[in-house]
């Protein structure tokens, strides 16, 4: 897709300028998922999904913190509407996948071993479950980059540009066929 640049003044004038609609929830949403990370660490036990992960518990949520983290910061860079956001943002929700699929590999290979498929069993972890959670974040993850790549929002507030479909880029004088003469603002036009 054409692209065309916008000046800082261009892009804020823009009607989708701005951390708003869906921009917001899902910022919203990294920023949430970075303080859970850190809940996660000081609890006594692990409460969210590294629970599953029963005897490594605490190895997935440590893992699972430092992406965690990172995203939490790249979030914490598009609330500013710092434009390193539009850069970072694909990379480090990969990221945060990665992670999450490194805890869940972890653990499915210690699985493998008696010694360990012995103290799964005693925890009752569901390896199922894991597996579809895991599934299920790669679709995600995925629908995320495709938005935060495709979104218009986002390229008009963090990288500053419009698709360019070949029409003209705007100016502040128009050609007015009555007057047979250019008029615009700076000519006491319209």
């Amino acid at each position: 897709m054409a692209w065309r640049q916008l000046s800082m003044n261009e892009a804020e004038a823009h009607p989708l300028y701005g951390v708003k609609g869906w921009l917001l929830v899902f910022l919203a949403l990294f920023a949430l998922g970075g303080v859970v990370a850190v809940l996660e660490l000081v609890l006594p036990e692990p409460a969210g999904y590294a629970s599953l992960f029963g005897y490594f518990d605490r190895q997935v949520a440590w893992v699972d913190a430092v992406p965690a983290l990172m995203l939490f910061g790249t979030a914490m860079l598009g609330f500013a509407r710092a434009p390193l956001f539009g850069s970072l943002i694909v990379p480090m929700v990969m990221l945060r996948f990665l992670g999450f699929a490194l805890a869940a590999s972890t653990f499915a290979f210690e699985a493998l071993t008696v010694e360990g498929a012995r103290r799964l069993a005693r925890q009752e972890v569901l390896v199922g479950g894991i597996v579809m959670m895991v599934a299920i974040y790669a679709v995600f993850c995925a629908l995320l980059c495709w938005y935060f790549i495709a979104s218009k929002r986002v390229n008009v507030t963090y990288r500053h540009r419009v698709a360019d479909h070949g029409e003209p880029a705007p100016t502040d004088t128009i050609w007015d066929p009555l007057l047979d003469e250019k008029v615009g603002p700076r000519d006491g036009g319209a």
